[in-house]
């Protein structure tokens, strides 16, 4: 499912129909700052045996914030948090060490060498999408 938030007339309409296509396990591509955002739930194993047919090369959790950052790696270098701090939300990017456990759980969000992406959208309705649900 791609969706253009820029022509939707009802964002509060657009909002319900992305959170529901994600709960039913359906991707969900947006515009971004950067290109387009691909979501998918990460706890879903047919969303993540899907990605090489859609067409996946690398993937980024998408992240609230450096606070979010603790539940998927180990932490971040005093320096590199206060990077963030100052220029998330926004296109750039992070690649942090993974906690152990992360693997085994979400096993294609973790690169083969024990690293994961992170990344902070500003776009309210991305950020709006990550409060409105209650999975990874």
């Amino acid at each position: 499912m791609l969706l253009d938030w820029r022509s939707a007339s009802q964002p509060d309409e657009l909002l319900r129909t992305v959170v529901e296509a994600l709960r039913q396990g359906w991707f969900v591509g947006l515009p971004a700052e950067d290109g387009y955002l691909v979501l998918f739930r990460a706890d879903q194993a047919a969303a993540m045996e899907k990605l090489p047919s859609a067409g996946a090369r690398s993937l980024a959790v998408l992240v609230k914030g450096t606070v979010d950052v603790e539940a998927w790696t180990g932490g971040l270098s005093p320096s590199v948090k206060r990077l963030l701090d100052r220029l998330w939300p926004g296109p750039l990017g992070a690649i942090a060490e993974a906690k152990p456990d992360i693997p085994n759980t979400f096993g294609r969000v973790v690169s083969d060498d024990g690293f994961v992406r992170l990344r902070s959208s500003r776009h309210p309705l991305v950020e709006a999408i990550q409060y409105a649900v209650d999975f990874p």
